[in-house]
Parts: C-alpha cells; sequence; structure tokens
C-alpha cells in the first residue's frame, strides 16, 4: 500500500508541476478561447490532484498515520479531507482568479499563495504520513504546523471569497432592481403621456386598456379621468361593443363601474359574440404553428367573464354567447392547436350557468 500511495504521490508532484508551470510560467490568455482553455486546465489539474490526495489521505489513515490528530476515526478523517480539500479548493481559486483586478489585497496574497505553497505542502505532509519510518524519526510539529497552516489559509481563502460571492451577488441584485425600477418609472410616465395625448372622441379605444385593475393606480385614474371627458362615453362602450374592439372595452367593463349598468346589459351580450367571431378569426388566419399557445385567449376570456357577472342581475341570458365562445376555441386549423387554458373556466362558467337555467 506504500508503494503504491508514493506513486499516487508522484502524479500529484507531476501535477502540481503542471499547475505551476501553467500559472506562473505560461502566458495567461487575455480573451477568446484561451480563457477559457487556462479555466478548464486549472480545474482538471486540481480536480484530480484532490482525487489523488484524498486516495492517499484514505490510505495514511489505514496505516495509523492519523493518530496523533484524535482519537476518533471520523474525527481523524474528517479534519484531513478538510484540510486536503479546502487547501485544493483554495489553490484552483487562487489559479483561476490570480490577475483579476479589483481584487481584496489580503485574497489577492492568499491567492498569490495557494498556488505555489498549498500543494507541495500537502503532497509532502502525505508523504511523511504514509511512510512509517519517516513518520516516527520526525516531531509531530514537523508536519502538524503545516496541515493547520494549509487549514487556515484555506478556511480565511475560502471564507473572504464567499464574502465577496455575496457582496458582489446584492449589489447585481440591487442594480438588477434598480433598473426595473428605473424602466418602471419611464414606462408609467410613458403611458400618462399617452393618455395625456389621446383624443378622446376618436381615439378613446386605445386607453381603455389602461384602465384594468392591474394597471398602476396613477395611470389607471388618470386614464379612466380622460375617458369621461368624452360627452357620451357610455354610449361610445356600446358602440365599440359590436365592433372588432370590443375586447378593449371588455377590459375596461371588467375593472370599472359605468353609470347606467342597464344600459350596458344587451350591448354585453353584443360584445360576447363579436368577441366569438374574433377568437374564431384569429385561429383561421394563424400562418404558424407558433402563433398558437396554451395561454391564447386566457386575457379576453377573463375579461368577459368579469363582466358578466356584473351585469347578469340585469336580467339578460349570457348563456348562448358563452357557448359561442366556447365553441369558437374548436375552430380548426392547418395546424396543431394546444388545449387552451381559458376552455376550463369557460366550460366551468357554462356549467354553472347550465345548471342555474335547469
Amino acid at each position: 500500500m506504500a508503494l503504491l500511495g508514493n506513486l499516487l504521490l508522484m502524479i500529484a508532484c507531476l501535477l502540481y508541476a503542471g499547475l505551476f508551470y501553467l500559472v506562473y510560467l505560461e502566458r495567461i490568455p487575455k480573451g477568446g478561447d484561451g480563457v477559457m482553455g487556462y479555466a478548464w486546465s486549472v480545474i482538471l489539474i486540481c480536480l484530480i490532484l484532490l482525487v489523488v490526495l484524498m486516495i492517499v489521505s484514505v490510505m495514511v489513515a489505514g496505516r495509523g498515520g492519523l493518530q496523533w490528530v484524535s482519537e476518533s476515526c471520523w474525527k481523524r478523517f474528517g479534519w484531513i479531507s478538510l484540510a486536503v480539500a479546502g487547501g485544493i479548493v483554495t489553490t484552483a481559486l487562487g489559479a483561476l482568479f490570480k490577475y483579476e483586478t479589483g481584487t481584496p489585497p489580503l485574497l489577492r496574497f492568499l491567492m498569490n499563495l495557494g498556488p505555489v505553497f498549498i500543494p507541495p505542502i500537502l503532497i509532502v505532509v502525505s508523504a511523511i504520513l504514509l511512510n512509517a519510518s519517516l513518520r516516527n524519526a520526525l516531531p509531530v510539529q514537523v508536519y502538524k504546523v503545516p496541515l493547520i497552516v494549509v487549514s487556515v489559509l484555506s478556511a480565511l481563502g475560502l471564507l473572504i471569497t464567499l464574502s465577496i460571492w455575496m457582496i458582489e451577488s446584492g449589489m447585481r441584485q440591487q442594480a438588477t432592481w434598480n433598473a426595473n425600477a428605473k424602466t418602471g418609472d419611464q414606462n408609467t410616465q410613458r403611458m400618462l403621456d399617452e393618455i395625456d395625448s389621446c383624443d378622446v372622441s376618436k381615439e378613446m379605444v386605445f386607453i381603455l386598456v389602461l384602465t384594468d385593475r392591474n394597471q398602476d393606480a396613477r395611470v389607471r385614474e388618470k386614464a379612466l379621468q380622460k375617458i369621461k371627458t368624452h360627452p357620451d362615453w357610455q354610449g361610445e362602450l356600446i358602440r365599440l361593443l359590436g365592433t372588432d374592439w370590443a375586447p378593449e372595452v371588455f377590459t375596461f367593463l371588467a375593472s370599472n363601474e359605468v353609470e347606467d349598468p342597464a344600459r350596458f346589459a344587451e350591448p354585453v351580450n353584443v360584445g360576447m359574440f363579436r368577441q366569438a367571431e374574433i377568437i374564431r378569426n384569429r385561429i383561421r388566419s394563424a400562418s404558424h404553428p407558433s402563433h398558437f399557445y396554451s395561454g391564447l385567449f386566457s386575457w379576453e376570456v377573463e375579461r368577459v367573464l368579469k363582466t358578466i357577472e356584473r351585469y347578469e342581475s340585469e336580467g339578460v341570458d349570457y348563456l348562448p354567447a358563452l357557448q359561442a365562445i366556447r365553441a369558437a376555441m374548436e375552430e380548426p386549423s392547418d395546424f396543431d392547436k394546444p388545449v387552451f387554458i381559458s376552455i376550463r373556466e369557460l366550460d366551468k362558467a357554462i356549467r354553472k350557468r347550465t345548471k342555474s337555467a335547469n
């Protein structure tokens, strides 16, 4: 076993020599595929070195070379494993980020030390512990102190690296939040400007979507105020329900009250049949499979259902119109259609009203 362990340590020496040459003697690429090649070379060497040293550690433990660590077998092997793993990870980090700019001085110092000193210390200490003649001839401090130093340096390096990663991650997240907030403010201002420039006598339909309950409160309130400057805004909504702009009107009606609900009861029914035709036409006009997805028509159906909840008390039977929308979902196409999510809600609404009618 000692012979095999020493052979593994010779392999570890060759790996260390390759790593040293790669990090300190070879010119590190500044960009392109060369950077990735360098990184993968470092990772591969360190990974193999870790496996080799861990195997040697198992051999050392089997030959009684760790009795000085602790009376507990698990504590002995656990501490040595952490020392070896931490040392190699610190070595890899040092090799990978040695020339990174903006690295804190202490971490840069550890990165410079890692690839040079940690692997040879681990190799030499492993050789001493593996060979009983060497281990018995030397004081415990000869191999105990270097392992403690490696453990402390590794723990310190990993702790600093983790702290830097957490700080930078928090900064990136904050920057993302700030960017999203800025984008949101810009989008809100854009919508407010659209409302200001809207001529409600001709273009009221274009700001109906801005009255949805999910909109920013400032946008929604301003859009409502602008719409109601139209001399007959309710009449305009009723007219639009009979056109292909019906979905926009349902967006308004699903979220907002009107002054005369009874006036809207039958026009809502008309708008629902128009919505059914819009769905049929959209399915017919599809020219590519990507035009279909499971969430298609979900927005429109949800707004229709919320609207009729507001107006059913006015005495109009909306069941036939609901059935027409449901039937429109089955319009054939040259392309495969998914099962639209909105069908489930439509079927539920139809069953509820069919049961009530019976």
